[in-house]
């Protein structure tokens, strides 16, 4: 069993011996840093699950800013302990989609979801990281980082600092904000939402959208993601890199990777192409709850287990 947890979204899957997947429907954010209701979204995804768990062997749940605040790490665990009632770990979210990534090979993975982080695994195999600090400030790059800074350039256009009346009027538009003044409508809207990371991250979709439409300030926003994501890879890379050694793989996780505008410009910083994920996130939960739990877990499974989530993906979206 594999928890893959979010701040937007959170996913459950379960696996068997043959690679057989089972995927729950996709539940709301679990992230315990700012989501009072992390807990009660946990249960609500497991709902009806109960029989399932109790056949489980072995479980992964990757959780958001898990081994980054002790507090947080308490936390977990005591809920991990009262609902996942079977052997299992905690891994910080952005590792999980490492492995899954890599599944046991080296490299550097970028993560850029709702929030931002970069990380790899030194020549000791120790784990290391940057980014990850958060949307106060940090996450540089990530969908709240594009979200936030299209509020910003918005402003701008307001006050006539930097004008950009396409991008305003679309903007205007998309906070359904055309019934005040731009200020009051921008400000009513940000100081309204209920969630204002993961809403705030939601504009990210509304800007590439207008980026691949020719606008210019959401362009000039998806490249400054890009150059973010990059110092952030570039650090790690400084880390994990072997004297002499050719520039360890790369890969990519997360929403904003969605983007082919983000993607491409992220690709021509890097001067070499991403390696694709073997697994996304939740699959390398189910790899390593595999290994914790002494199965084979070889490319024949990997392989299976990939193909089950793509047809459990393909079959959400029709």
């Amino acid at each position: 069993m594999a928890i893959d947890g979010g701040g937007s979204k959170s996913r459950v899957a379960f696996a068997d011996q043959s690679g057989g997947i089972e995927h729950l429907p996709v539940g709301s954010g679990i992230n315990a840093v700012d989501n009072p209701a992390w807990e009660a979204n946990l249960s609500a995804v497991l709902v009806g699950s109960e029989a399932r768990i109790a056949r489980t062997v072995s479980a992964v749940l990757g959780l958001p800013g898990y081994s980054e605040i002790p507090a947080i790490d308490v936390i977990y665990s005591n809920t991990a302990e009262r609902i996942v009632e079977v052997d299992h770990t905690i891994l910080n979210d952005v590792y999980m989609a490492y492995d899954g990534a890599f599944v046991g090979q080296p490299g550097v993975l970028a993560l850029a979801g709702t929030g931002s982080m970069v990380v790899g695994r030194d020549a000791e195999g120790e784990p290391c990281r940057a980014g990850g600090w958060g949307e106060g400030f940090g996450d540089e790059g990530s969908g709240y980082w594009i979200g936030a800074e299209a509020l910003r350039r918005a402003s701008y256009a307001v006050d006539g600092i930097e004008p950009a009346p396409e991008f305003l009027t679309a903007f205007l538009k998309l906070i359904d904000g055309t019934r005040q003044t731009p200020a009051a409508s921008i400000n009513s809207w940000f100081n309204g939402l209920a969630h204002r990371r993961s809403e705030v991250a939601a504009l990210a979709q509304a800007i590439d959208a207008w980026a691949e439409d020719g606008d210019p300030t959401a362009q000039l926003i998806l490249a400054a993601a890009a150059g973010h994501v990059f110092r952030q890879v570039k650090a790690i890379e400084a880390r994990v890199r072997v004297d002499g050694a050719a520039a360890p793989d790369w890969s990519y996780a997360g929403s904003v990777f969605e983007s082919a505008l983000f993607t491409r410009q992220l690709t021509h910083l890097m001067g070499r192409e991403p390696r694709p994920p073997r697994l996304p996130p939740i699959g390398g939960g189910l790899w390593g709850a595999a290994r914790r739990a002494g199965w084979p877990a070889d490319d024949a499974w990997i392989d299976a287990i990939a193909q089950g989530l793509a047809n459990e993906s393909d079959a959400s979206t029709t």
